[in-house]
C-alpha cells in the first residue's frame, strides 16, 4: 500500500494522491497534463533507455565517452531495484529513478527527465516519491553524477544536496552528494 505524499509545501499547485499526482504545464501557458509516479513494470523498459538515452546523450562529446547511465542494464535494475516512473496523463514515461539498498547505503543511483519535459516539476516530483521510498528505511541517501554535468551538479545543490566529494571511479570522474530525509509528522 502506498503512503499518501503531500508536494504542497514545494509545490503549490499540487494535489495529494498516492504517490505522487501532480499538474504540470506541458507548454507555457497552453495546456496541462498530469504527472503520475509509480512503480516501474518491465513493459516501461525501453522508454526508460531511450529517456537515458536523450537526457545523457548532450554529455558524450564533453565527456568524450558515454556517460554510465546510457551503458546502465536497465533490465536488471527492474528486476532487482526500486526503480519509479513519471508518467503523463497520455501515457508516455517522462523521467524515471532508480534507488539501490547496498550494504554501503541507500542510493539514487539514477534519475532522469525526458529533455521534452524537463523544467517543469518532474525531476522535483521524482526526487519526493524517492525520498518517500527511502523514508522508514534510512534517515539519508547518497548519489553522484560526473563532473562535467554542471547543470545536474547545479539541480542537485538546489533541491538540498551537499556534495560530500570528488574521485575517480570505473573511468570516470565521479562528483558525490549526500541529502538527509526530514521525517514526515508520523514519523516524528
Amino acid at each position: 500500500m502506498h503512503k499518501r505524499v503531500s508536494l504542497k509545501k514545494r509545490h503549490p499547485r499540487v494535489q495529494t494522491v498516492v504517490m505522487v499526482h501532480r499538474p504540470v504545464p506541458a507548454t507555457k501557458r497552453t495546456s496541462w497534463m498530469t504527472i503520475t509516479i509509480r512503480h516501474a513494470a518491465p513493459s516501461d523498459l525501453a522508454s526508460i533507455q531511450a529517456i537515458s538515452d536523450a537526457a545523457y546523450g548532450v554529455y558524450v562529446a564533453a565527456m568524450g565517452q558515454k556517460p554510465g547511465p546510457m551503458l546502465a542494464d536497465y533490465g536488471a535494475h527492474l528486476a532487482d531495484d526500486a526503480v519509479l516512473v513519471a508518467v503523463d496523463s497520455g501515457g508516455p514515461v517522462r523521467g524515471y529513478a532508480v534507488m539501490l539498498d547496498r550494504p554501503d547505503g541507500f542510493w539514487l543511483e539514477n534519475i532522469a527527465v525526458d529533455p521534452a519535459a524537463q523544467g517543469q516539476g518532474i525531476g522535483s516530483s521524482l526526487i519526493d516519491a524517492v525520498e518517500d521510498w527511502f523514508r522508514g528505511r534510512t534517515d539519508h541517501y547518497r548519489l553522484y553524477t560526473n563532473v562535467k554535468m554542471t547543470a545536474n551538479i547545479a539541480w542537485y545543490s538546489r533541491a538540498g544536496f551537499v556534495e560530500t566529494g570528488r574521485a575517480m571511479a570505473n573511468g570516470f570522474h565521479r562528483v558525490y552528494f549526500e541529502k538527509q530525509i526530514s521525517p514526515t509528522p508520523d514519523d516524528k
